[in-house]
């Protein structure tokens, strides 16, 4: 799989895109997630960064010597990264400290460190619960004992459906069409004809000005 476009735009969107694709067929992907994972050296929009980390969190088990090696250049900029992207770099350290915690346990408390103090309370908040899940200690509760289950459950495939499938039974450009509602004076498309009509009835008929 190669992705290439002058437009850092047009590859972000592919990579949003492709991130669903793989989603909604989960089978041996390992392939075509290094070579995304790749893509984080050269891509700064952040919901495909946010994408890729995603998708190597949720791959992480099939990519277990490409996984660590992008959270750790992801911890190095975390401060600096946009929030959903911070959101993300959490997720995947969590997922790895629970099924690699050899290789990334100090890593991972490293970007939690990190996480207590940013300005944005949603990633101070994120961060408190992720450690009291994947750290328990004495106060941590019982949802500690399910921080696999959490963390690593199977997410469903996303439903890839056009938000005006509704509207196909409205002629396309019509009025109708664009309110969803059958307007005043709106002609139904006639349905194809079982016999095909005499060819006359395309000529068009040359009216002569009268002088």
């Amino acid at each position: 799989m190669r992705i290439f476009s002058f437009s850092e735009i047009v590859v972000a969107e592919s990579v949003v895109v492709i991130k669903k694709l793989l989603q909604m067929q989960p089978a041996q992907h390992g392939e075509i997630i290094k070579h995304m994972a790749k893509l984080l050296d050269s891509i700064t929009v952040p919901v495909a960064r946010a994408s890729i980390l995603w998708l190597t969190g949720e791959n992480c088990e099939r990519v277990p010597k490409i996984a660590p090696d992008v959270l750790r250049k992801m911890a190095k900029n975390f401060t600096s990264e946009d929030d959903l992207v911070k959101l993300q770099i959490l997720n995947l350290g969590a997922k790895l400290y629970l099924t690699n915690s050899k290789q990334t346990k100090l890593l991972t408390q490293y970007i939690l460190n990190l996480g207590k103090y940013d300005q944005n309370y949603d990633i101070r908040d994120r961060t408190r619960f992720i450690r009291q899940l994947i750290v328990p200690n004495e106060k941590s509760g019982a949802l500690s004992k399910y921080a696999k289950k959490i963390f690593l459950a199977q997410k469903p495939a996303p439903l890839l459906e056009s938000p005006y499938k509704d509207r196909d039974h409205f002629q396309l450009g019509t009025l109708s069409h664009t309110l969803n509602n059958k307007a005043t004076g709106y002609l139904e498309l006639s349905n194809w004809p079982e016999v095909a009509p005499d060819p006359s009835v395309r000529n068009v008929e040359v009216i002569e000005l009268v002088s």
